[in-house]
């Protein structure tokens, strides 16, 4: 009989914390996250969550959850009007990258050199056919260098830093 109260009086408790115990909000702890609301739609997003799930319908997809890109670029952009050839070389870089512009007529032909993030590190011209550029200084990671003559984008290169 004792057993049975204890039971009942377990149950009662398990009972009683489950009507007035915990309530769920949502809440998540993220790295980055915003919101942008108009009189059509809400858009919320977030950084850090352990799930996805993609809904679509006729014309719209929406993905909802952790949801970070991972963009990866192999190719370079070149202009197509662009008569001569411009190399840079070894990639992945240690030290240095040799810069190699088969033009004889180098006017005004610049670089620049930038993080991921479109943070500039290093701009400057070129004056050689072949020139050298540092990236001793530049920790581990991906880079990307931009020619550009008279402001006019010529090429670009993703530069892998070991």
């Amino acid at each position: 009989m004792i057993k049975f109260f204890i039971s009942l009086a377990a149950l009662s408790f398990a009972i009683s914390i489950h009507t007035r115990g915990q309530t769920v909000q949502s809440q998540i702890i993220g790295t980055a996250g915003e919101s942008f609301k108009n009189t059509s739609y809400q858009l919320d997003w977030s950084v850090g969550e352990l799930q996805t799930e993609t809904y679509s319908a006729a014309t719209n997809i929406l993905t909802q959850g952790f949801h970070q890109g991972t963009y990866s670029v192999s190719t370079f952009v070149q202009q197509p009007a662009l008569m001569f050839n411009i190399s840079a070389f070894p990639n992945p870089a240690t030290d240095f990258i040799n810069l190699k512009i088969d033009n004889d007529a180098i006017s005004e032909i610049q670089f620049t050199i930038t993080d991921f993030s479109g943070k500039v590190l290093q701009k400057g011209k070129i004056l050689d056919k072949l020139s050298l550029l540092d990236f001793s200084t530049y920790a581990t990671d991906a880079y990307f260098l931009s020619i550009t003559q008279n402001n006019q984008f010529l090429k670009s290169f993703k530069i892998l830093k070991n």
